[in-house]
């Protein structure tokens, strides 16, 4: 029986490039993860593309919450670079911590709209007759990340972990998001008014422009620091250089179902398409349709295969006068 903690939402932030697969992707949250609803926050252009099924609403990315727009986002952009380049990207991010404002239950699960979960995915332990919420964690972290986080919270927040806290999810408990949105809105010693704002003037500069803030490494390290005893680590089998392998418009449930028996989530980035590998997935495809190889060797060959195209590429390049 499900405790009052584990009624959730899920949201799930889109942009328009991320349509493709959509429905899958919210068909497979609803199966593996089991929220109450699932809230997909865009925009207003994207509206009539949202797959109409029960327990899915739509947010406007725009109305979420007062004096946090695309507009406000890239004017304060504007302001310190010069440019609105990175915008959307921020902007994203800090919609998934305003969503605390509105969510009605203790917690609620930022999820990326690019990854789909392959097996049913529990976010609470009992551990030591204690309940715990789960983080999942990679291994690396950025120091642009961690510097942010210093100016933020002027050094109060200590990177305790090697770890990073950067995956495609993450369960939010709404009250210490908003304390730590207040956190950061008392900080007068950044420019600006809102949270938002002075994420983006607390950015090194030569940063701002590339990948100058996270809001999972910032929510994760706070956790560890104030309430450590709220969460637990665990670890899933993530893949995320799904597109490399595989097509996406060769997604479907018989797929998701092979790979589902190495990996238990999957992701499809944009920049992970690479020319070598469609010509690749093509060639390989005889394997894919039969599943007569586990994923992880289909995924073994393609990239040997992939290092060997890139080699002849250089040669031929070399030899060419």
């Amino acid at each position: 029986m499900k405790t009052d903690r584990q009624y959730f939402d899920v949201i799930l932030p889109v942009a328009p490039k991320d349509m493709e697969n959509m429905e899958i992707c919210i068909r497979k949250i609803m199966e593996n993860i089991h929220p109450q609803k699932i809230i997909v926050i865009a925009s207003n252009q994207v509206r009539s593309m949202i797959p109409l099924l029960d327990g899915v609403e739509f947010c406007d990315e725009d109305h979420l919450k007062e004096n946090l727009t695309l507009y406000d986002v890239e004017q304060t952009m504007v302001e310190i670079t010069g440019s609105k380049a990175r915008s959307n990207w921020y902007f994203q991010q800090f919609l998934k911590m305003a969503y605390a404002f509105r969510c009605s239950h203790d917690y609620y699960l930022i999820w990326d709209s690019d990854t789909i979960p392959l097996n049913d995915i529990q976010f609470w332990e009992n551990i030591n007759g204690k309940e715990k919420c789960l983080f999942s964690t990679r291994p690396r972290c950025r120091a642009y990340y961690i510097n942010t986080l210093n100016t933020l919270f002027n050094g109060k927040v200590k990177k305790l972990t090697k770890r990073s806290f950067i995956v495609e999810h993450m369960m939010i408990n709404r009250k210490i998001m908003k304390e730590l949105i207040h956190e950061i809105e008392m900080n007068d010693q950044i420019q600006g008014k809102y949270f938002f704002e002075k994420i983006l003037h607390a950015i090194d500069k030569n940063d701002i422009q590339f990948s100058g803030f996270s809001e999972f490494e910032t929510y994760g390290n706070y956790v560890l620091n104030f309430y450590p005893e709220m969460y637990a680590v665990r670890n899933l089998r993530t893949y995320r250089k799904g597109a490399m392998v595989i097509d996406k418009s060769q997604v479907d449930n018989n797929t998701l179902d092979w790979i589902s028996k190495n990996y238990d989530t999957i992701s499809f980035e944009g920049h992970d398409y690479k020319r070598i590998f469609c010509f690749l997935r093509r060639k390989m495809a005889v394997y894919k349709q039969r599943r007569c190889i586990s994923f992880k060797t289909y995924q073994f060959i393609l990239r040997i295969l992939g290092k060997m195209g890139s080699l002849f590429r250089i040669a031929v390049f070399m030899l060419i006068p």
